[in-house]
C-alpha cells in the first residue's frame, strides 16, 4: 500500500489536495493520514480511505510512530504558521514549532526512505526583481514567511546530499480557490470577492500595480499527485499558471464578474511585498503533464460557488 502522510491536512490546500485525490482510483484506494489541529476539518466531504490525526507537528514522537506503525511511503509537508507579512517574533515562533521540527521529521523519513514533498513559496524567496525566477537562482526572500521556507528547502537539500533523502520541493506561486480560509491579511481573491459581496472596503498595499502570477488550487493538487508517483524525480520545481495581473487588474475583474463596484482604499506600500512574482515552468512541464487553467477560467469557479451570506 502507498500509504500517504499529509502533514497540515486540514488546511485550505490540504482540504484541495485531498477533494482532488477523491477523485483518482491511485489515491482512493491508499490510506490517507491528515494532521490538522481541526478534529473535523472535512465533515461535509465523505473522502475515502482518509484517517483524521489531532497531532501537532511538534510531537514529533507521536509523528514518527505514524509513520512507522503506518508503513507511510510519502509525507507532504503543508503546514506553516506565518503569512508575508508576519514579523520576526512570529518567525521565532515558526522556527520552534515549525521549522525544528520539521527538520527533525525529515531526518526521519530520510533513515527510513519515506519521499517527502515540500510545499514552499515561489511568491517569497526569490530576489525582487522582473524577471522570470528560475529553479537554479540564488534565493533571496524580502521577508520572514519567504525566510521560514528558505530555511527548510536548505535543509531537505543537505539531507538528500548526506543520507539520500528522496524528495520534491514545490513552489507555487500565489495561490487561490475554494475552501480558503477568510484572513483580512492575506488572499487578495477570496477576501475580494467576500469584501465585495458584503460592501466592505478592500486596502491596497501601494498602488495596485504589484504584479502576481496566480495558480488556481486544483492545478497545485494535481501537481501532488503526479509528483508523489515520479519515484526517481528529486528537486525544486515552480508551479505556476503564467496567469499575471496586477492587484488592480484582479479587482476589476472581480468587479466585472460580480458587477458590483469594489471599495478600494489604498494604503502606504509594504517592504515585505513582491512587487513583481513571475515564475518559470519549463522545468517542471518537462517532468508531468502541466497545462493549468488561466485566472478567468479559476475566478469562474470561485464565484459560482462563494457563500454570499
Amino acid at each position: 500500500m502507498h500509504n500517504i502522510l499529509i502533514l497540515g491536512g486540514g488546511g485550505f490546500i490540504g482540504n484541495n489536495l485531498l477533494r482532488y485525490m477523491d477523485k483518482i482510483d491511485f489515491f482512493k484506494n491508499h490510506k490517507k493520514f491528515i494532521t490538522s489541529s481541526k478534529k473535523s476539518p472535512f465533515p461535509e466531504a465523505g473522502l475515502k480511505n482518509c484517517e483524521i490525526c489531532n497531532i501537532k507537528l511538534e510531537q514529533v514522537d507521536e509523528i514518527k510512530n505514524l509513520i512507522k506503525l503506518n508503513h507511510i511511503k510519502t509525507i507532504v509537508h503543508l503546514v506553516s504558521g506565518m503569512i508575508p507579512s508576519s514579523n520576526e517574533n512570529d518567525f521565532k515562533e515558526e522556527k520552534r514549532v515549525v521549522i525544528i521540527p520539521t527538520n527533525e521529521i525529515f531526518s526521519f523519513a530520510a533513515e527510513n526512505r519515506v519521499k517527502v514533498i515540500f510545499i514552499s513559496s515561489g511568491g517569497t524567496i526569490y530576489k525582487n526583481n522582473l524577471v522570470d525566477h528560475k529553479e537554479i537562482e540564488d534565493l533571496d526572500p524580502i521577508n520572514f514567511y519567504g525566510k521560514s521556507k528558505v530555511e527548510i528547502e536548505k535543509n531537505l537539500k543537505d539531507l538528500h546530499n548526506n543520507s539520500d533523502l528522496r524528495y520534491i520541493t514545490l513552489r507555487p506561486s500565489n495561490v487561490y480557490g475554494n475552501f480558503y480560509s477568510l484572513n483580512s491579511n492575506q488572499g487578495l481573491i477570496p477576501n475580494t470577492i467576500n469584501n465585495i459581496f458584503k460592501k466592505k472596503p478592500i486596502t491596497i498595499w501601494g498602488d495596485g500595480s504589484d504584479r502576481r502570477d496566480y495558480l488556481y488550487v486544483e492545478d497545485l493538487a494535481k501537481t501532488i499527485c503526479q509528483m508523489i508517483l515520479k519515484e526517481e524525480i528529486c528537486g525544486e520545481f515552480n508551479v505556476a499558471s503564467s496567469s499575471v495581473h496586477s492587484v488592480l487588474e484582479v479587482i476589476r475583474l472581480i468587479e466585472s464578474k460580480i458587477n458590483i463596484p469594489a471599495n478600494i482604499i489604498f494604503q502606504k506600500r509594504r517592504g515585505v511585498d513582491v512587487s513583481d512574482n513571475s515564475l518559470n515552468t519549463s522545468k517542471i512541464q518537462r517532468i508531468i503533464e502541466f497545462k493549468p487553467y488561466n485566472l478567468d477560467y479559476g475566478l469562474n469557479e470561485i464565484i459560482k460557488k462563494f457563500p454570499k451570506e
